[in-house]
């Protein structure tokens, strides 16, 4: 800013009032760090083919979940929200490779969390 170039549109004392109100009101970053699921980048829309984007939910960051991005992008090339929660998503995974033939060395495999 140049002092005493222009004229000034309003006073200073109401410039200055305003960018202290201003300071305050900058939004924050998310606390919360979101780490990446295994299955992130492997999902994709039924529908469109787009991928399925990782999420957590704000309310409550245990809840995470995968979402179509063209759905949510604000374009709605899919009609539908093509959503899948992870916890479902571990349960259908680990179901499906405990049916998977088994030779006698093997162990089944167990989800744990940390």
């Amino acid at each position: 800013m140049f002092l005493n170039v222009h004229e000034a549109v309003i006073d200073r004392e109401t410039w200055e009032k305003v960018q202290s109100l201003k300071s305050g009101t900058r939004r924050k970053r998310p606390s919360v760090i979101q780490e990446p699921s295994v299955f992130s980048g492997l999902l994709k829309c039924p529908e469109c083919g787009g991928n399925l984007n990782f999420h957590f939910n704000q309310g409550n960051h245990n809840i995470k979940f995968f979402s179509c991005q063209n759905h949510n992008s604000g374009l709605r090339k899919c009609s539908a929200t093509h959503y899948i929660r992870l916890d479902f998503l571990e349960q259908v995974v680990l179901y499906a490779v405990n049916r998977l033939p088994v030779s006698p060395t093997s162990t089944r495999v167990t989800l744990s969390k940390p």
